[in-house]
């Protein structure tokens, strides 16, 4: 009898668990980018490096880059895009939005804003040591909505890639397309040197970054880390969570007794930043206890405002510096 009630509690965890991981799952737009990224991971190889936060001499300020992803012929710098309606170029060069109901909404032309990232990415490269071969940086624009109808003057630029190319790009068997698609995105014939290649790489990897949030049952999301929400006692224990401390957190793994709702605490492991290395070390841990009814307080790029999630459902939380 008792184990047909534990396994009942279990189940209807599960479940519940299932329904609400939707609330902020591939809907949002830093699951449709991961997904898109990996995808382009799957067909030319490379290594795809997410939500780049670029310093700008020129405006002092950090310049986000949704994706980069490189390869041995070519670092594209790629902007992806959750749009829907009619989208067409102004007399002004900028873009047009217009929605179902007949409403426009002018919006940066992202072929524009996209090169424009390019040249400060490769400004910030050149500065950490690395000078690009002529031809070896390129832009492209990824449209994924199926709602969205560029017109002309939008889809016949090179650099776009909009929904029903985006689509063929899963079909792998149609070899015809994925060349086409590779010459897309390889249209130069070069070749970094391992040296190159590796040395691009590392930059990318240790380049500053959106913070990552990570919860049970849905993508990452990329924005930044605001603070906690709870009370006093574990505020208190939580001071020690500061981004120029702490590097990454992770829940730990809940026992059988929190799966039955009994845990009232989670457990956090707070990897120390370490400014000896570039990269993060994993050796020095901080552990903190908290309520599960604190809030992580974040603000997702694509969102208007803040957002509160329960601590219990942080599966990991990156913090760059």
């Amino acid at each position: 009898m008792w184990f047909a009630v534990v396994f009942g509690v279990l189940i209807y965890k599960f479940m519940k668990g299932l329904i609400t991981s939707r609330e902020f799952g591939p809907d949002w737009d830093s699951g449709i980018k991961i997904m898109v990224a990996k995808r382009l991971e799957k067909i030319y190889g490379g290594k795809a490096f997410h939500a780049l936060r670029i310093p700008d001499i020129a405006s002092g300020a950090r310049q986000s880059i949704d994706m980069v992803l490189l390869t041995k012929r070519e670092l594209s710098i790629i902007a992806v895009r959750n749009f829907s309606g009619i989208l067409n170029v102004g007399a002004d060069g900028g873009w047009t939005k217009i929605n179902s109901k007949g409403q426009s909404e002018k919006i940066p032309n992202l072929v524009e804003e996209t090169r424009s990232r390019a040249a400060i990415l490769e400004s910030y490269l050149e500065r950490r040591g690395v000078v690009l071969p002529a031809g070896f940086l390129s832009c492209k624009v990824i449209l994924t909505n199926p709602d969205c109808r560029p017109l002309l003057s939008v889809s016949l630029q090179p650099e776009v890639l909009f929904y029903d190319r985006w689509m063929q790009l899963n079909e792998e068997a149609h070899g015809g397309f994925r060349s086409w698609a590779k010459r897309m995105f390889s249209g130069m014939e070069l070749d970094t040197s391992d040296k190159i290649d590796k040395k691009i790489r590392f930059i990318l990897d240790t380049s500053p970054t959106w913070d990552r949030l990570e919860l049970k049952g849905n993508h990452p999301i990329f924005g930044e880390f605001l603070g906690f929400k709870g009370k006093k006692e574990d505020m208190d224990a939580l001071k020690v969570v500061k981004r120029s401390k702490v590097a990454k957190i992770v829940n730990y793994k809940p026992t059988m007794f929190d799966l039955l709702g009994g845990g009232s605490t989670v457990n956090l492991f707070c990897t120390s930043r370490d400014y000896r290395h570039e990269s993060p070390s994993q050796s020095d841990e901080i552990v903190v206890n908290a309520r599960t009814d604190t809030e992580v307080v974040f603000q997702p790029i694509d969102a208007k405002k803040a957002q509160q999630f329960k601590i219990k459902k942080l599966v990991s939380m990156s913090l760059s510096p």
